[in-house]
């Protein structure tokens, strides 16, 4: 794997596969010098929200329900030990109080862990994990041993995330810099990354979506509209509905959109990750149906990649209960309604709208976190 190094000092693989296969061929390297060695696994530390949250892990496929995340401040033992940057070592699972997450390790055969805090200058980046199926086999010594693997697992983790997260916070630059005078810009793409996460999340076993995929997914669903900040202000902020002249340029925000996201991935050297052809079918496909009757292509069916249609049914469903100029937001209920609707049109995949109505409660909390502005407000 060939290292791409950005002017920000950022290095990161060029061309990577998913951070799953890395680690299963590092655990099996690392066998060699622990053969009791089960497990490898990265729990991500979200700055924004801090949580921990799993994100990569050697034995995915045999733990495809393991989507786990918890505030950090409801693990006092691992907090204390990324404060003082030390390891945690777990000589037996079963003495541990019982969790939700403890009891699945278990249930696993998992019975010892050690607790790796990474840091990458001075910012806390998550814990990797060892598990082993036997007691007693983890010590500061066999983690000595492992160190070299270990810091490859932190360099693929976190660089990659790192670099995920750099084409995001260009994306917001840009957004920022339009000024297109949305004030629910903001509101609308935290509302649409928390439908994403939580359509995704919801269908993960279906489609074998790993911890990495569901979480940018959800990021990069939040900038899946930058192509409209080449668009003309005035009818980006068009105070009634469109004729068809005006509908037909506001399409060409897709186009615009995918051109920019080759602008930035070329500024970063285009890197060949899996994440990032999530991002492309994001741009370009999320405003196809299932019908063939969306844009640009007119693709149908199974043409459209699952990525694309999760976010589909995201942008629908805050379309439907955003307030427009020309009309009041929707209830929950009635979009949900209209969904379904959708659905028998062929126009929806059925399990991202099932994903929604199982999940109505939710999503009211959240729209009270991320409202919707009236526009009489203004």
């Amino acid at each position: 794997m060939n290292t791409q190094y950005l002017p920000s000092e950022l290095s990161y693989y060029q061309m990577a596969d998913s951070l799953n296969t890395q680690l299963q061929r590092l655990k099996s390297r690392m066998q060699a010098h622990l053969p009791e060695l089960d497990r490898v696994s990265f729990a991500l530390f979200d700055q924004q929200h801090k949580v921990l949250k799993t994100y990569a892990d050697s034995a995915f496929w045999s733990l495809r329900q393991a989507h786990y995340e918890a505030p950090m401040n409801e693990l006092p033992a691992l907090m204390h030990c990324a404060l003082q940057k030390e390891n945690r070592i777990i000589d037996d699972l079963a003495s541990l109080p019982s969790s939700k997450h403890v009891e699945m390790l278990l249930s696993y055969g998992y019975r010892s862990s050690a607790a790796i805090p990474c840091y990458e200058k001075d910012c806390f980046k998550g814990f990797i994990f060892l598990n082993s199926r036997t007691v007693n086999v983890f010590s500061e010594h066999s983690i000595e041993l492992l160190m070299p693997y270990i810091n490859m697992i932190k360099f693929s983790v976190v660089s990659e995330n790192d670099i995920v997260h750099l084409i995001a916070s260009t994306a917001r630059q840009l957004f920022d810099e339009a000024n297109l005078g949305l004030k629910d810009s903001q509101a609308h793409k935290e509302r649409i990354g928390y439908y994403t996460k939580l359509i995704a999340s919801y269908i993960a076993d279906d489609y074998g979506f790993d911890d990495e995929t569901v979480e940018h997914l959800s990021l990069f669903a939040q900038f899946h509209d930058i192509g409209k900040v080449r668009l003309p202000e005035q009818l980006i902020c068009q105070h009634c509905q469109l004729d068809e002249v005006e509908r037909a340029q506001m399409r060409d925000y897709i186009q615009h959109g995918m051109d920019i996201v080759d602008d930035i991935l070329d500024s970063f050297g285009f890197p060949q990750h899996p994440s990032i052809m999530l991002l492309t079918e994001i741009m370009a496909y999320h405003q196809e149906y299932l019908d063939g009757s969306g844009y640009p292509k007119g693709l149908s069916g199974e043409q459209i990649p699952i990525s694309a249609r999760i976010v589909t049914t995201a942008n629908v469903f805050d379309a439907l209960t955003a307030h427009r100029p020309y009309r009041q937001a929707w209830s929950i209920p009635h979009a949900m309604l209209e969904l379904e609707k959708m659905v028998n049109q062929g126009k929806l995949d059925r399990q991202c709208v099932n994903a929604l109505r199982e999940h109505q409660y939710d999503i009211s909390v959240e729209r009270d976190k991320y409202p919707e502005y009236d526009p009489k407000d203004f």
